[in-house]
């Protein structure tokens, strides 16, 4: 089952690349989490896991998890829509480094004659073990929920029977390291929310791998020994407005 978030109608909030986003590391918005994802539901990235011993430790790829972030950015209604599949709306117009969104400012993005590395690295898992469950989960896309607005996969307990699709079960841990750099506060804000999905009251969950439609792979991330500043004012004009109210409905932890 997929649901669709409708688009913000809110300008996004766009500036220029900055030549050196890179090339220096102010203390003030740069810095390094530790995080821990655990699994709520079982979770497979099939095409790595299928190629697994059946005793080998299992990871999850620094670009999944990349993925999986700047989307639920672009869904609270801080990116264009670059990678949405169908004609956006003008105010989710392409970027460009002259007028570029949060969501393109953090992860990076590619015109024809130039590109912008981004801000923010994602790095692999840690390998661990896992206690491997096989569960019957489709691997092909099931087909779109109708209409406009970004695609997304509410969190649901699945319904769990036997099959051949090698899943890490419920419960299971896996520890990465996101570096970020020379962010401004609206820009750390979005990110740090994106993340954890959590502030204040709010706890969310994201969800990741295949099988998402049915309630495979829904996962939370905690932020280990946390000393970063905490999630700043910048993120109200994003929880305040319609598509953070679908996201919510759609993501509370099962």
């Amino acid at each position: 089952m997929s649901e669709r978030i409708p688009f913000t109608t809110q300008p996004l909030s766009r500036k220029p690349c900055s030549a050196n986003g890179h090339d220096r590391r102010p203390r003030t918005g740069s810095g390094i989490w530790r995080c821990k994802l655990t699994t709520i539901t079982p979770l497979t990235i099939h095409a790595l896991f299928r190629n697994l011993a059946e005793n080998e430790n299992a990871y999850l790829p620094g670009s999944s998890l990349r993925g999986m972030v700047r989307n639920v950015v672009e869904m609270l209604g801080a990116g264009c829509g670059r990678f949405y599949d169908r004609p956006s709306p003008p105010l989710l117009a392409t970027c460009t480094r002259d007028a570029t969104c949060i969501s393109c400012r953090l992860f990076g993005f590619v015109e024809s004659d130039s590109g912008w590395a981004g801000k923010v690295r994602f790095e692999d898992t840690v390998t661990v073990p896992v206690r491997w469950e096989r569960h019957m989960v489709p691997t092909q896309r099931p087909p779109q929920a109708p209409g406009s607005g970004w695609l997304i996969f509410p969190c649901t307990r699945p319904q769990l029977e036997p099959g051949p699709i090698r899943c890490a079960p419920a419960g299971t841990e896996f520890r990465f390291r996101v570096d970020y750099t020379n962010l401004n506060p609206e820009e750390y804000a979005v990110l740090k929310f994106a993340l954890t999905l959590t502030h204040g009251a709010i706890t969310l969950c994201h969800t990741l791998g295949y099988g998402k439609a049915l309630g495979f792979g829904a996962c939370k991330i905690e932020l280990l020994q946390d000393r970063s500043p905490a999630i700043g004012p910048e993120i109200t004009t994003y929880l305040n407005q319609l598509p953070f109210e679908a996201l919510a409905n759609y993501r509370r932890r099962p």
